[in-house]
């Protein structure tokens, strides 16, 4: 189509092709945009699968860690309270402690695959963590744990980062079912309360829900706070019915008081006029 317009059209055909021509554009750019939209969704979507994926990745390769961390730490046990001095022999200590404090008599330094203090310098006495060659051995260490209670002294298990914040949220919900009374104990990496198992991800789930329901009791609580009562209408009502009985009564005392007022006055016109001598 050729874009010259002849001499001899009319305004009218003239203001048709200019409309066609319009349309033509707007449909075009119509179409590119639709083109772009449709390039950039893809584009989004391939992004979205990109990072889904590495997502995935990232938790499979989290999983692997922990269960590789744990893999190592399986045959730790920590002990704390140990008396830290300049030069000592770690070995010889850790082997009388678990002899004498934790009573394993035949336990020696053949059990032990490495001893070594961890923590910060100023952290004294720093932990202890004890690497055992057999896991029966450790074991009994925290088997016999309990003995240490009322001491200076614990033992734990060297956990990885993840399991010491789940023996956390355990601790913490076995502490209130202790102070509901419930017959509660933490085995492995589970609260049993009343014969009901839950794990950590049970229990934060719970003190979730817990929390809503709490916050939907307490925007009830305020809501019926600021709900004016019968009582509160009815006293509205009457302080209404008190102000419309005083106006009137001021209105009606006003009038009366007008219409003395203007009664005394022809009052005193009217004597006023009989004193006046005749003539």
């Amino acid at each position: 189509m050729s874009n010259e317009i002849p001499d001899d059209l009319s305004v009218s055909e003239c203001y048709r092709l200019l409309i066609r021509a319009l349309d033509n554009i707007s449909k075009d750019i119509t179409t590119k945009i639709s083109e772009h939209k449709e390039e950039v969704s893809k584009k989004f979507k391939e992004a979205d699968e990109k990072i889904e994926s590495l997502q995935n990745e990232n938790k499979i390769l989290k999983k692997q860690i922990e269960s590789n961390e744990r893999e190592l730490k399986k045959n730790n046990v920590i002990i704390f309270g140990l008396q830290e001095e300049e030069e000592e022999n770690l070995y010889e200590k850790v082997v009388d402690f678990i002899q004498n404090k934790i009573q394993i008599a035949d336990f020696n330094k053949s059990d032990l695959s490495c001893v070594y203090r961890f923590g910060r310098q100023d952290t004294y006495p720093r932990p202890v963590l004890v690497k055992i060659l057999a896991l029966y051995r450790k074991s009994e260490i925290l088997k016999n744990g309990y003995l240490l209670k009322n001491s200076n002294y614990s033992v734990s298990n060297d956990l990885s980062p993840i399991e010491r914040q789940n023996q956390k949220i355990l601790r913490k919900h076995l502490k209130k079912a202790k102070e509901q009374n419930l017959e509660a104990y933490i085995r492995g990496n589970n609260l049993i309360v009343d014969t009901k198992s839950y794990n950590s991800s049970d229990l934060v789930e719970l003190e979730k829900n817990e929390k809503e329901k709490e916050e939907v009791k307490e925007a009830g609580k305020s809501g019926k706070d600021n709900k004016p009562t019968s009582k509160t209408k009815d006293d509205s009502i009457l302080k209404g019915k008190e102000v419309e009985i005083r106006k009137r009564n001021n209105s009606e005392r006003s009038n009366g008081s007008s219409r003395i007022e203007s009664h005394t006055k022809i009052n005193s016109n009217y004597t006023t006029r009989s004193q006046v001598p005749r003539k």
